[in-house]
This record gives structure tokens, sequence and C-alpha cells, in this order.
């Protein structure tokens, strides 16, 4: 898994059931040297998800659905999830929580919102890749930037370029290059 942006991606297990995850989830949970933010938890001890998991756990419960924010987002590839998202809402809704549809943002700004998402998502993508490679125990590749990711991607037949597209990543570095310097930036003037 690599880090796109420590303000926007979080990594969570991925189970067959909530049972399963919860299980998962209690024992990567707690205090990690690489990850700053788990020191912000506010328990010493890694609590136990398992208890959680109750049929009753949702009675009562109330969901909002911003739906103009999940508009934004939509595309000829959402359709599958979205399906699967109104099924788990459905499920959700027979373990007793109720639903409420089109509880919108009130101040959804589309335009502000994706351009200032970009920003903080092309320049912690630039400088956190960089440490992510820089700590990697192996690297078989030689990569140590957003440049040398993009160039293997485009050079390597097994990434199957230009079908798999590099345009975040040139954006990424385009962006870096205007606002940020540094060893950790991996561009080249």
């Amino acid at each position: 898994m690599i880090p796109i942006s420590v303000r926007q991606d979080t990594v969570g297990p991925v189970a067959r059931t909530v049972k399963d995850a919860a299980h998962i989830l209690s024992a990567i949970s707690g205090r990690c040297n690489y990850e700053n933010c788990t020191f912000a938890q506010p328990f010493d001890q890694a609590p136990d998800h398992l208890k959680a998991c109750k049929h009753s756990a949702l009675q009562g419960a109330r969901l909002g659905i911003p739906q103009n924010g999940i508009d934004h987002f939509l595309n000829n590839f959402t359709h599958p999830i979205i399906a699967t998202f109104k099924d788990a809402l459905r499920v959700i809704e027979k373990a007793g929580a109720s639903i409420v549809e089109e509880a919108n943002f009130t101040t959804f700004d589309v335009p502000a919102f994706s351009r200032n998402s970009n920003i903080v998502l092309d320049t912690d993508f630039a400088a956190g890749l960089a440490e992510y490679l820089s700590i990697l125990a192996s690297n078989p590749n030689d990569l140590h930037s957003l440049k040398d990711l993009a160039n293997f991607t485009k050079g390597d037949p097994r990434e199957e370029y230009p079908d798999r597209d590099v345009s975040r990543s040139v954006a990424c570095i385009k962006h870096r290059r205007l606002t940020l310097t540094g060893p950790m930036s991996g561009i080249e003037s």
C-alpha cells in the first residue's frame, strides 16, 4: 500500500465479516513509530473492537447521506460501488438504524472542493511517496521519487502504459515543482 496523502488516506482491515475485521483491527490498533497520527489515539491499550459487534449496535442510530457530496464523485465506473453502498444501507436499516436521505452539505462548493483537495493530494503524494520509498526494506526497482515511479510505469511493459495512466503523477510533479523544494521533492528543475 502506497500512501497518497496522510490527510486523506487510511488503511484498515478488509475482511469477509465485520467480526473478522474487528479481530484484525484489534490486533493492528495501537501506536506505531512509523505513523505519527497513531500517537493521537486517546487510549494506551487498544480497545477490543469485537465487543462492539452486537446485532443491536445500530438500533436507534441515524445515518445521514450527503447525496450532493456523493454525486460529485459519480462517473461511469462508480455504478457498482453505489449499488454496493445502497445494499449496505439496506442492511444497516434492517439492523435498526434510520437512514436520512438527502442529508446534504449546505455549502458544498464543488469547484473549491476539487481545487483544494487536489492541492493537498498533489503536495502530499509527492512528499509522502519519497518518504515511503526511503524507508522500504527492499526497493528492487530503485525508485526514490514520484518522477522515478512515473518513468518506471511508462517504461516497464508489465505496467501496461498508456492504459495505466500517469497523469496524476505528472500533475503532482508539476504542482510540487511550483510549491516545494528540498531533498524530498525528488524533482529535477
